[in-house]
C-alpha cells in the first residue's frame, strides 16, 4: 500500500528478471549483478578476489549519469548497501590500463566514498603506482587514517605486474593484475588461484638440517646452509606430489561452476576452470610459515655455533626439544643476537637469502598443469599455533607465537617502524606472491602530526619505492581492545574492525587466541 515501497519492489523485480538473462543496462543493474555474482561464487567457489570494481562499473556509471537516471548520492548508496550485504569480499581500485596509464577514474572515488560512509570490514585494495591520481591516493590514505581499520589495503601495482610478467604471463594480460585477497594477486577471469590451502612450514626443514648437520659433523655455516637447501627441496617435492594428486581429482570433487562461467576458457574449452588448462594461468601459490624465525635462528647458530663455537648443534637441538629447560643463560645468548626487522645488514641478508632459496626451489618445480609453484611470503594463521612447532633456536619458547608472515617476531623490532619497513623491503618481491608489512599503531603515534593521512601517504610511497609490495595498517587503542576481550557486550566495542592478517574482522568476533595474539603485537607509539 506504500507507493514508494511498491515502486521499489517493482524496480527490484524488473532488475532481477533482466539480469538473469541479459547484461546490465544501468549502473543500478550493474551493482546488483556484481552482488549476485559474488554470492553465487561463494556458494561453489573458494572466493578469489573480484577484481577492479571501478573499471567494471565506470561505463555503466557514465551512461546512467548522462541520462539523468543516477545521482552521485545514489551511486554511493547502492555500493554501500552492497558492501553491507557482502562484507569481507575483496575488490581493488586503481592500477594501470592496457597502455600502462593511470586507470583511476570517477568510479574509483565513488567506491571509496561508499566505504567511507559505512566503514565495516569490506576488503578494498588501492593499487598504487608513481603515476596514480594524486587526489585519489591522498583520499585513500585519508580514509585509511580516519577509519584506522587497514581499509583500504595499500598495494604496489607495478611490482605485482612485474611479478606476473616474471612468471610468464604476457603483456596483454599482465596489466590486468588485481589485488585479490590477503596478500595475493591474480589475473581475474583468466587465473585459477589455488592459494590458501597450500602451506610450507619452514621450521621443519630447519630442524632436519640441524639433525643432518650433527650426523655429518658439519663444521662451517655454508655447508650447514647447503644442507638446509637440500631439506627445503625435500619438503617442496613432497608438497608438489601431494598437490598433483589433488589436482587429479579436483575437477570431480570441487568444480567451480559459476566462476567458470565468468572466466575466459572454460566455456570455449568445455571444461571447468579447475581442470588442467581450464583457464590459462594455474600457478600454485604456497604460504610460507616462519621465515623471520628461521632467519633469526640461523643468525644465532652462525654466530654462537660456527663462529664463536660456544655451543654445539647437539646442545641447540636438545635445548629446543626441551623448551630450553635448565638452559636460560644459553637461551638468553641466542635471544640477544641481532634480529631481523631492525635494518641490520647481517641478519637481514640471511632473511633475503632464505627468500631467494624459496624462490629458487619452488620456482624450479612445475605442477601437473605445467606451471610453476610460487612462494607466498605470508601465512594467515599458522603463527598462532606455536605448540605444534615447539621452541626454536632464535630463543623463542614453545608457547610464544611465531612471527606473522615476514614481519619480525613480536618484541624484536626494537629500532622502530622505519627500520622494520627497510628490512622487509630488502626481499625481491617480484619473485613472490606477496608479503605484506603488518603495522599496528597506537593513536598517540600521531601526536603532533596534523595531517595523519599525509603521513600514511608519505610512508607508503617511500616503502613502495624501496621495493615493498603491501601495507596492512591498523590504528587502534590497545586499552580498548584489551577491555573488549573481557567485555565484548559493551556497545562501544561492537564495531571495532581490525585487519588480523590478510583479512579484516570485528574484533569481538575473533576467537580468544586470535584476540590475545593481536593485542600482544608490537603496537608502535612512535617512530
Amino acid at each position: 500500500t506504500d507507493p514508494w515501497q511498491k515502486q521499489t519492489y517493482q524496480r527490484v523485480a524488473e532488475c532481477c528478471a533482466h539480469i538473469a538473462f541479459h547484461a546490465p543496462r544501468t549502473y543500478y543493474e550493474g551493482v546488483q549483478w556484481i552482488h549476485f555474482a559474488v554470492m553465487l561464487d561463494r556458494v561453489v567457489g573458494h572466493g578469489n578476489g573480484y577484481g577492479r570494481l571501478d573499471l567494471y562499473l565506470i561505463d555503466l556509471y557514465r551512461r546512467s549519469k548522462a541520462t539523468g537516471a543516477l545521482s552521485d548520492d545514489e551511486a554511493r548508496e547502492y555500493l554501500s548497501e552492497m558492501f553491507l550485504k557482502l562484507r569481507g569480499q575483496f575488490f581493488s581500485l586503481g592500477g594501470r590500463d592496457a597502455d600502462l596509464r593511470d586507470a583511476t577514474n570517477d568510479m574509483s572515488f565513488v567506491v571509496l566514498e561508499a566505504y567511507d560512509l559505512i566503514g565495516d570490514y569490506n576488503n578494498l585494495g588501492v593499487m598504487w603506482h608513481p603515476d596514480i591520481n594524486r587526489e585519489f591516493y591522498d583520499y585513500a590514505c585519508d580514509v585509511l587514517a580516519r577509519h584506522g581499520e587497514s581499509i583500504p589495503v595499500l598495494v604496489n601495482y607495478d611490482l605485482m605486474r612485474e611479478a606476473e610478467l616474471r612468471s610468464g604471463i604476457p603483456e596483454q594480460d599482465a596489466w590486468k593484475v588485481s589485488y585479490s585477497g590477503c596478500q595475493w594477486f591474480c589475473i581475474p577471469g583468466k587465473e585459477f588461484c589455488d592459494q590458501d590451502v597450500n602451506s610450507l612450514d619452514l621450521l621443519a626443514p630447519m630442524k632436519r638440517t640441524i639433525a643432518a648437520a650433527m650426523a655429518q659433523r658439519i663444521g662451517a655455516f655454508e655447508a650447514f646452509y647447503a644442507l638446509f637447501e637440500e631439506e627445503l627441496a625435500r619438503t617442496a617435492r613432497a608438497l608438489r606430489d601431494w598437490k598433483n594428486c589433488q589436482y587429479e581429482r579436483l575437477g570431480d570433487l570441487w568444480p567451480e561452476m559459476f566462476t567458470s562461467m565468468n572466466s575466459h576458457g572454460p566455456i570455449e574449452r568445455g571444461m571447468d576452470m579447475v581442470a588442467a588448462r581450464g583457464v590459462d594461468y594455474q600457478y600454485t601459490s604456497v604460504n610460507i610459515l616462519g621465515i623471520p624465525n628461521v632467519a633469526d635462528s640461523f643468525h644465532a647458530i652462525k654466530k654462537l655455533v660456527f663462529e664463536k663455537k660456544m655451543y654445539a648443534l647437539a646442545e641447540v637441538k636438545e635445548a629446543t626439544e626441551t623448551n630450553w629447560k635448565g638452559r636460560e643463560p644459553m637461551r638468553q645468548r641466542f635471544l640477544n643476537q641481532d634480529k631481523f626487522g631492525n635494518d641490520l645488514d647481517d641478519v637481514d641478508a640471511l632473511f633475503v637469502r632464505i627468500t631467494e632459496s624459496l624462490a629458487k626451489v619452488l620456482g624450479g618445480m612445475v605442477n601437473l598443469r605445467g606451471q610453476e609453484f610460487r612462494a607466498s611470503l605470508f601465512h594467515f594463521q599458522g603463527h598462532v599455533t606455536p605448540s605444534a612447532i615447539g621452541a626454536t633456536p632464535d630463543g623463542r619458547l614453545a608457547e610464544e607465537y611465531l612471527a606473522h608472515g615476514i614481519n619480525p617476531q613480536v618484541g624484536r623490532n626494537t629500532a622502530g617502524l622505519l627500520a622494520t619497513a627497510n628490512s622487509l623491503a630488502k626481499a625481491d618481491e617480484r619473485k613472490f606472491q606477496g608479503g605484506p608489512l603488518q603495522v599496528e599503531l597506537q593513536p598517540k603515534f600521531f601526536d603532533g602530526k596534523e595531517e595523519v593521512g599525509t603521513y600514511v601517504r608519505d610512508f607508503s610511497e617511500t616503502f613502495f619505492k624501496k621495493g615493498g609490495i603491501q601495507i596492512n595498517l591498523n590504528i587502534m587503542d590497545l586499552k580498548k581492545l584489551r577491555d573488549a576481550i573481557d567485555h565484548p557486550e559493551n556497545p562501544a566495542y561492537q564495531n571495532i574492525i581490525v585487519r588480523v592478517t590478510g583479512y579484516a574482522s570485528r574484533f569481538i568476533c575473533l576467537p580468544k587466541t586470535y584476540q590475545k595474539e593481536f593485542v600482544e603485537r608490537v603496537n608502535y607509539e612512535g617512530f
